[in-house]
């Protein structure tokens, strides 16, 4: 994945997914009336991007987690904003030394009316909780940890090392 993360990119990704599962899952029900055991191979997810489109990355991450097919994750450049959460979702995660990962809080545009841009604000404070609970669950960053950054409204920028160090990556290629 070297797109943005939106709909578009994420769409065949998550169709492979589902396909590939589909295919280890009848070859796992065949394998043992043929006399042999199956181990599904796990999916290589390479990344390289700037980020995206927050639904689109919550969409394919839970395609990840509840893959019957290991979903690794190989970060090879880049892993900012939407790109960071998916990295960071790998059920194994890999990086290249040269990696940079980049967290941030949770990003939107609104427009309309006072009240249209209240709700948005409700539900933007939701969805950051939201996918926070997940990240803290798959890593060892915290709201305390985390916090700075968001009342600064600064990227964090973390190297290969530094995310290794906050479990965000398992290995470092």
């Amino acid at each position: 994945m070297c797109d943005l993360v939106d709909q578009n990119s994420i769409k065949g990704i998550v169709e492979e997914i589902l396909l590939i599962n589909s295919s280890d899952r009848e070859i796992e029900q065949e394998a043992p009336r043929k006399g042999f055991s199956y181990i599904p191979s796990p999916i290589r997810l390479y990344i390289d991007s700037g980020g995206g489109d927050v639904y689109s990355y919550l969409g394919l991450i839970a395609v990840m987690r509840n893959s019957v097919t290991p979903v690794h994750t190989y970060v090879m450049g880049a892993a900012m904003s939407a790109a960071f959460m998916i990295a960071a979702m790998g059920q194994k995660r890999f990086c290249y030394k040269e990696s940079t990962y980049m967290y941030h809080q949770t990003s939107t545009q609104s427009c309309g009316t006072l009240e249209d841009v209240k709700n948005d604000m409700e539900h933007l404070h939701e969805l950051e909780k939201r996918c926070n609970t997940i990240l803290f669950k798959r890593t060892n960053l915290s709201a305390r940890v985390v916090r700075p950054y968001h009342v600064k409204n600064k990227d964090w920028y973390m190297t290969s090392s530094e995310a290794l160090g906050w479990g965000v990556v398992d290995h470092i290629i």
